[in-house]
């Protein structure tokens, strides 16, 4: 893909579904959205940042996968990829967690 991806999507078919401000996929051109086949894996790989584990992980292709990070302290984390041969590869401080500040939920105005 030759610019962001913005949401990525796991269909019940098990393909995933892809959008974004590109304009190709794999030197083909596109419009923004794609629909791709997952790889055929026995198993996916574990990803942790800072040493918790994501949830949800999608592989998009062999060199990139998705996953719903899971809560962690402010600063900057490791993220690890473990393979299911056990093989690993780890970026280090690869994310970063930032203060948000407080957050207000609900309807202030009633």
């Amino acid at each position: 893909m030759n610019e962001a991806v913005y949401i990525i999507v796991p269909q019940p078919d098990g393909r995933i579904l892809i959008g974004g401000g590109f304009t190709e996929y794999n030197g083909t051109p596109r419009k923004g959205i794609v629909r791709i086949n997952q790889p055929r894996v026995t198993a996916l790989p574990a990803v942790t940042i800072g040493g918790n584990n994501c949830t949800n992980v999608v592989l998009v292709s062999s060199r990139q996968l998705t996953c719903i990070i899971p809560p962690n302290t402010k600063g900057t984390k490791d993220v690890v990829v473990i393979n299911n041969d056990g093989q690993q590869a780890t970026l280090a401080n690869g994310f970063t967690y930032i203060d948000i500040g407080p957050v207000i939920s609900g309807d202030i105005l009633s």
